[in-house]
């Protein structure tokens, strides 16, 4: 496997908690003057959403981490789906059979707000990018997991809190519209 010392060492360290001083566009151009063809082109598809088609070795971190999120996505849903539904086939873990991913899905989804369960779920990921870096430190595997951690940053950088406001108030009009209309709904039947 190719090694990508200076390329590596030259990047700046990315932190959870502070916005990265490189976004992923400047890395990508960093890349592409060191980087195989091949491995820029799996770098390319590198993504926080998993995808059916998973182009990446077995071995490679990339593949372990799309796993890891489709099984994040798979425990989400059914968390969901049993909170939700007691009727459900899918039932809730039972005490001695939850996993650190059905623990940590259930202090998110204990959380008070989206944004503050979303952030914690990207926590675990990055938690998870940390267990995935062991063993790769100048790797093609190594800047997978330097391109997720900018992308974790990137989703929350692009994020606006007033357009995240304007947006709820849109949607708390739009179900007080309905909810005034099904009043003068009934009201006309009596």
């Amino acid at each position: 496997m190719k090694q990508y010392y200076y390329l590596i060492c030259s990047l700046p360290f990315i932190k959870e908690e502070e916005a990265p001083s490189i976004n992923s566009g400047e890395f990508r151009r960093l890349c592409q003057e060191q980087v195989s063809d091949k491995d820029l082109q799996l770098l390319d598809a590198v993504s926080l959403v998993a995808i059916k088609a998973n182009p990446f070795p077995a071995d490679s971190t990339a593949y372990q981490w799309l796993d890891l999120e489709k099984n994040l996505r798979k425990r989400m849903a059914d968390y969901r789906a049993a909170r939700k539904s007691e009727k459900t086939s899918r039932a809730m873990p039972k005490a001695g059979d939850v996993s650190d991913i059905d623990r940590g899905i259930q202090e998110a989804y204990a959380k008070p707000n989206p944004a503050e369960r979303e952030k914690y779920l990207d926590s675990i990921r990055w938690h998870w990018l940390d267990e995935l870096e062991f063993g790769h430190y100048f790797d093609v595997n190594k800047l997978f997991i330097y391109k997720l951690r900018l992308l974790i940053h990137e989703k929350w950088l692009s994020r606006k809190n007033e357009q995240g406001y304007q947006n709820f108030d849109r949607i708390v009009a739009a179900i007080n519209d309905r909810s005034q209309s099904a009043e003068e709904i009934k009201t006309e039947e009596n």
